[in-house]
């Protein structure tokens, strides 16, 4: 089931890795889940406005008031 809350970046993220995602500081992007397909709680899968989802790390997140 997803998510679908709203968080900003603290940081940047460069996102090389496969299946991850470019953010920048204060982006905010949609969490679809905080857990990768392995159930590793350290990668969240995120969405970006642009629909393109990938994973970034979930402490690099903050939830959007």
């Amino acid at each position: 089931m997803p998510v679908n809350e709203f968080y900003y970046a603290l940081y940047d993220f460069n996102g090389s890795g496969p299946h991850t995602l470019p953010i920048t500081s204060g982006q905010v992007v949609k969490v679809k889940s905080f857990q990768d397909l392995l159930g590793n709680q350290e990668w969240w899968l995120v969405e970006d406005r642009s629909g393109i989802s990938g994973y970034v790390p979930g402490n690099y997140l903050k939830k959007y008031n």
